[in-house]
């Protein structure tokens, strides 16, 4: 009895039409455009504190590495130049917090621009620029290398200073 049960049931399933639904349609993907805002206040790039952040660290980064860097031989002008144009950038269009940091690069920036231009001047004052020629650099073939007094004098004529004096060996006493 309960198989005729059973059958009856499913043959009352089997009797119905099972509508199934249309399969949903999709709208065609329209491209995304950035529509900007009608109000042009709104765009103004200044209101975001922080968009300056990133130069004025930068200036304060190459400024500070300008300064102590200002022996080697000038090359510290060049991120002194750098860092002097972001501390200016950031001092001209920063807020309050950026402005100062970008003052301070600044600051370290023209210090460390005079530094390395003094620096400059001075490492080319102590050259003799008139013996800088053909001749005396092809006089280096007429010294013997392992004569060190020999390879100091020939070192000599391109200095005003006496380089004798700051050498690390043994030939100045």
């Amino acid at each position: 009895m309960e198989n005729e049960n059973m059958n009856q049931e499913a043959n009352r399933f089997d009797n119905q039409t099972v509508e199934r639904p249309e399969p949903a349609t999709i709208p065609p993907q329209v491209p995304y455009e950035y529509m900007p805002s009608a109000d042009p206040a709104q765009q103004n790039e200044s209101d975001n504190p922080k968009k300056h952040l990133g130069l004025a660290i930068a200036s304060l980064i190459l400024s500070g590495v300008s300064v102590l860097c200002c022996w080697f031989y000038g090359l510290s002008v060049i991120p002194a130049l750098i860092g002097t144009i972001f501390g200016l950038i950031c001092v001209i269009k920063g807020k309050k917090s950026v402005r100062i940091m970008g003052a301070v690069g600044l600051g370290l920036g023209i210090f460390g621009l005079i530094m390395g231009i003094v620096m400059i001047v001075t490492y080319a004052a102590m050259i003799n620029w008139d013996a800088f020629n053909l001749e005396t650099f092809r006089s280096i073939e007429n010294i013997d290398p392992n004569n060190q007094e020999e390879v100091y004098q020939w070192m000599q004529q391109f200095f005003n200073i006496d380089i004798m004096k700051y050498s690390h060996t043994g030939y100045m006493n």
